[in-house]
C-alpha cells in the first residue's frame, strides 16, 4: 500500500510540474504573439496640419521651380491647411490628403505692379514607409502625388474669381516624425514639394 502511495505521489508531482512548465511556455508564446500583434496592428489615422516655409512657386508653369520667376513676388494670406486620412498596415501607410491655401501674387512690370489672389486646392494620394517603428515613436519617408486647382482673382476680373487652372503636384517626404501619446499624437515632416519644406500638426488614431 505504501509503495502504491509513493508511486501515485511521484506521478502526480510529475503531472503538476508538466502543467506548470506547459503553462509558462504557453504564456511566453502568447506574450510574443501579443507583442507582434501590437507592433504591427492595422489602424486608421486622421490628421490636421499646416505647412510652414514654402519651397515651390505658385504658378502652374513653374510648379517645379524652387524660386518664383523673375518679377514675381508671393505673399501667403492663408497658409496651407491640410487634412489627411491614412490607413496603416504593417510598416506601410496609404494616405489621402487635401490642402487649401490662399496666396497673393505681385507682378512687377516697370513702374506698374499687378496684384492677383490665388485660392488653391490640392488633392493627393501617396504612401510612406515607417523605417523606425516603436510603441510611441515612428520615423518614416514617402511620397505624395496629386493635382492642384487654382482660382485667380486679379485686376482684370474686377475682384471676382475669373479664371481657373490646374496642374500636377508632388511632395517628397524626406523625414517624418510621428510621436503618439495614446490615440492622440503630434507629427512633423521635412521634405520638398507642393506642401513646402516643413509641415506639422496633430493626429488621432482609431
Amino acid at each position: 500500500m505504501r509503495l502504491i502511495l509513493i508511486i501515485l505521489f511521484f506521478c502526480s508531482g510529475k503531472l503538476l510540474f508538466a502543467q506548470q512548465y506547459s503553462g509558462v511556455n504557453v504564456n511566453r508564446i502568447k506574450g510574443r504573439t501579443y507583442k507582434g500583434a501590437t507592433e504591427f496592428e492595422s489602424y486608421h489615422q486622421f490628421s490636421l496640419g499646416i505647412n510652414l516655409p514654402r519651397s515651390l512657386n505658385y504658378s502652374g508653369d513653374v510648379a517645379w521651380a524652387l524660386k518664383p520667376a523673375k518679377g514675381y513676388r508671393y505673399k501667403v494670406l492663408v497658409p496651407g491647411i491640410q487634412g489627411e486620412y491614412a490607413y496603416n498596415w504593417q510598416r506601410i501607410a496609404i494616405h489621402f490628403r487635401f490642402m487649401y491655401e490662399r496666396v497673393e501674387e505681385r507682378l512687377v512690370k516697370g513702374n506698374e505692379i499687378l496684384i492677383s489672389d490665388f485660392d488653391q486646392n490640392t488633392y493627393g494620394i501617396g504612401m510612406h514607409y515607417k523605417w523606425l517603428y516603436r510603441a510611441r515613436l515612428r520615423l518614416y519617408s514617402g511620397i505624395t502625388l496629386g493635382s492642384s486647382i487654382q482660382w485667380v482673382r486679379g485686376p482684370d476680373y474686377n475682384n471676382n474669381f475669373g479664371s481657373k487652372s490646374g496642374y500636377g503636384s508632388i511632395q517628397l517626404i524626406a523625414l517624418g516624425i510621428n510621436y503618439k501619446f495614446s490615440n492622440f499624437g503630434l507629427f512633423g515632416e521635412v521634405g520638398y514639394g507642393k506642401k513646402g519644406l516643413i509641415y506639422a500638426g496633430a493626429f488621432y488614431t482609431i
